[in-house]
């Protein structure tokens, strides 16, 4: 349904000259997404266009640096393993 200010709290419409921005409340990553469409109208006429909106979790920024993480884990692992093993060979030399 069409989006009004002030009739939803969920929804708010800011308008400036230069643009107008949606701010959506207490997103839902599954009832939220979708396609919105915008309608914009002044003394020249009226133009509509689509924007798909797709959520992500909040979890979403954590993915590369859990990444980095878990490779210097790993890495850290790996050489910690390698030096143990090493140091029985030198002693039998």
């Amino acid at each position: 349904g069409p989006i009004v200010n002030g009739t939803n709290d969920k929804f708010e419409i800011k308008s400036s000259p230069n643009k107008t921005t949606l701010y959506v409340k207490d997103l839902d990553i599954n009832k939220d997404m979708g396609i919105y469409q915008c309608r914009g109208t002044n003394e020249m006429g009226s133009e509509t266009d689509k924007i798909q909106l797709r959520v992500r979790s909040q979890l979403a920024a954590l993915w590369p640096f859990l990444g980095i993480v878990a490779e210097v884990i790993i890495l850290i692992t790996i050489i910690f393993i390698y030096e143990k093993r090493r140091k029985p060979d030198e002693i039998n030399d």
